[in-house]
């Protein structure tokens, strides 16, 4: 992995995503993907900061999709829920989801 992910604490909360955790960063900009692990910025800057020979792969303004993976039970898979947080392009949040839309082509 790469050096860390600096982000927001406030959208690490809305999206479950813990300090320290694997995340996978897709740019859908420039279509580079990699991973690394998440370190909270501080609370309410709108902080998402890709460090490190990862800091390569982004640049301000690209759009990332972040997104990170859990092992668990066929059980517990039946009755989870994704956390989907949205946000614009200053870093606000938009809306949050539990569910993630499916296109149709």
């Amino acid at each position: 992995m790469k050096a860390p992910a600096a982000i927001d604490q406030d959208f690490l909360d809305a999206s479950g995503i813990l300090e320290n955790e694997a995340i996978h960063l897709w740019n859908v900009t420039n279509g580079n993907r990699f991973s690394t692990y998440a370190i909270a910025a501080e609370r309410g800057s709108r902080i998402i900061s890709v460090n490190g020979a990862a800091a390569h792969c982004a640049s301000v303004g690209d759009i990332l999709i972040i997104a990170s993976f859990v092992t668990m039970s066929d059980e517990e898979a039946r009755s989870w829920r994704p956390k989907v947080a949205y946000f614009e392009g200053d870093n606000e949040m938009k809306r949050q989801a539990k569910a993630i839309p499916v296109q149709v082509a």
